[in-house]
């Protein structure tokens, strides 16, 4: 008996290997093969270096750089969810860290930032992901997993040490650690601290009360003289290294988009302060502020951030000037003393587009000519130069941030500009003589056809009341 009982305990069931290794595999799974995401994530990156480091026209290089990250988002996501190699629950669970990520750091982030958080976010968050896949190849599941999920969210925080002031002259944003101080505060510290509430014209001695009169060689408006952007009778020395151009003087001014008109030895230029919109003389020889008159009025978003966008105009001892709010000025060029002013959203029954005003003046014929809004078709608009007063409408499409430039069309002049009339960018021109306009021509995409013969586009002639 008693050797009956010891067979029984010393014959034990054999054990079953491949049980054991089935545990074990689902235990710790194979690790998911990281070429296909690696070969993603360089070509995303090469993309972003060949359109950076070229000169790839800014809208070109956005563009391709958003449709590669579109594709690459795609193919990993595909990737990703059809990954047998990951448990589907981690697939799962991965993924909703990797979609709250960047909802978070949006949240999170400074509002200056906008859509960079997201658009530049995106990549630097599967590129850490593929990283950490290689990495951590050998680590066990819970590593392997928690780690991921760590990594996806410490890949957008770097985001929150930055702020945005806007894009550089290139197209890249200029960004800033978020705890510095904007080279807009530092203005106002030094001009003597915010400004904002009601207009104001402010003069230095050195204002002359003589009125300013358009000499040869001067540049009264954006783009010159014919809006053509060429410099004549100006002899300039191209190569730098031999003959560098002499630095006169410099001058902290306020953010703006606006460039410089020159006139008989004064620069007028828009920029902001405050809680204000300014257009700003300086001399030209010594840039000494001379005047500056300020309305209310920021506008602000986040590429472009803050600042008028237009430039002023000169026309017979006058300055013209239109702020990204949509306030239309006429000012005193020696002076700065406000002659009128127009507020051209309300004119127009409109109301702010998405990137701001951004049409310099144009005069001819005795009129102002501005772009505003045109939702309720009166986005072109014509003010008399003398009075302010609104001369005429046309309906040349909703949006434009194009400037109106002088035109003959059919031997006539006539007003050509860039608006969104019809389903894509068109070239929009109007024929007008003094108060009167007489029809809106709808081109079609610029450059496919040409305007000289108002008679080939009869057809698409539109009549204006």
């Amino acid at each position: 008996m008693t050797s009956d009982v010891g067979l029984a305990y010393s014959s034990p069931e054999p054990s079953d290997p491949s049980g054991a290794a089935d545990a074990a595999t689902a235990e710790a799974p194979r690790r998911p093969r990281v070429w296909f995401p690696v070969v993603l994530v360089c070509v995303y990156w090469a993309v972003v270096a060949v359109t950076s480091f070229t000169d790839t026209p800014t809208f070109y290089r956005f563009i391709s750089q958003a449709l590669v990250l579109l594709g690459v988002l795609l193919l990993f996501l595909i990737w990703w969810l059809f990954n047998r190699r990951v448990v589907w629950s981690d697939r799962l669970i991965v993924l909703a860290c990797a979609i709250a990520a960047p909802v978070l750091g949006r949240f999170l982030a400074d509002k200056t930032l906008g859509p960079i958080t997201v658009f530049n976010g995106l990549p630097v968050m599967i590129t850490a992901w593929v990283a950490w896949m290689a990495v951590a190849r050998n680590a066990s599941r819970p590593v392997w997993r928690n780690g991921l999920i760590v990594v996806l969210f410490l890949s957008l925080a770097s985001f929150q040490l930055f702020r945005m002031e806007g894009l550089k002259g290139e197209g890249q944003p200029d960004l800033r650690w978020r705890w510095s101080t904007r080279a807009e505060d530092r203005y106002l510290a030094g001009a003597g601290g915010a400004r904002g509430g009601a207009p104001v014209t402010q003069s230095t001695t050195q204002a002359s009360a003589a009125p300013l009169v358009l000499r040869p060689g001067d540049w009264p408006g954006f783009r010159g003289p014919r809006r053509d952007g060429v410099v004549r009778g100006v002899s300039v020395a191209t190569d730098w290294e031999k003959s560098p151009p002499k630095l006169l003087w410099r001058t902290r001014v306020g953010p703006g988009w606006s460039s410089v008109a020159v006139v008989d030895g004064r620069l007028f230029t828009q920029a902001q302060r405050g809680e204000n919109e300014a257009v700003v003389c300086r001399d030209a020889a010594s840039g000494s502020e001379l005047w500056a008159h300020e309305e209310p009025g920021r506008f602000w978003e986040a590429l472009s951030s803050v600042g008028p966008r237009a430039t002023p105009t000169f026309d017979e001892g006058r300055i013209y000037a239109q702020g990204a709010a949509g306030i239309l000025v006429c000012l005193d060029a020696a002076t700065g003393q406000k002659v009128w002013s127009r507020d051209v959203l309300k004119d127009a029954d409109a109301r702010l587009p998405d990137w701001g005003v951004a049409s310099s003046p144009l005069v001819t014929g005795g009129n102002v000519i501005v772009f505003a809004a045109g939702q309720s078709k009166k986005g072109l608009l014509g003010y008399r130069a003398g009075t302010g007063e609104l001369a005429w409408s046309a309906d040349a499409g909703a949006i434009s941030y194009s400037s109106p430039h002088p035109a003959t069309i059919a031997g006539k002049p006539g007003i050509d500009g860039i608006s969104d009339a019809g389903n894509s960018a068109h070239q929009v021109q109007i024929l007008a003589s003094g108060d009167r306009v007489y029809m809106v021509i709808y081109v079609g995409p610029k450059g496919q056809e040409n305007s000289a013969d108002a008679t080939r586009f009869r057809n698409s002639f539109k009549l204006v009341k």
